[in-house]
């Protein structure tokens, strides 16, 4: 997915003679260019490139809870039992954590191949 959505046009843009199928090359250089050309260009990336005030209007949503992604396991076991009526076991929380290990690994295997 990577590659396809940034490599691919970070190679065609800003590489003289691209002859490649595959994208997975794309210098560092070439991957700057484009991200510079898309916002000069007023082109929407991903949320990944867009500042925090673009995502979450800060300054007017009276957040109840923030959360992080270092505490992502901690943070949900407090979300959990605050709104569900089950309570979040160690079990679940342990689930949770081999299922998104599992989706990294799947997600690293099969990106090439997208």
């Amino acid at each position: 997915m990577f590659w396809e959505r940034f490599g691919k046009p970070s190679i065609h843009l800003f590489r003289e003679n691209d002859t490649r199928r595959c994208f997975h090359d794309a210098s560092f250089l070439e991957f700057v260019r484009f991200v510079t050309w898309a916002e000069e260009n007023k082109q929407m990336l991903d949320e990944h490139f867009m500042t925090a005030t673009e995502l979450c209007i800060p300054c007017i949503t009276n957040y109840t809870f923030i959360g992080k992604m270092e505490s992502f396991g901690e943070d949900s076991t407090v979300i959990f039992n605050k709104f569900s009526k089950i309570s979040y076991t160690r079990e679940m929380k342990r689930r949770m954590k081999d299922l998104a290990s599992l989706d990294a690994i799947v997600d690293s295997i099969n990106i090439p191949f997208q």
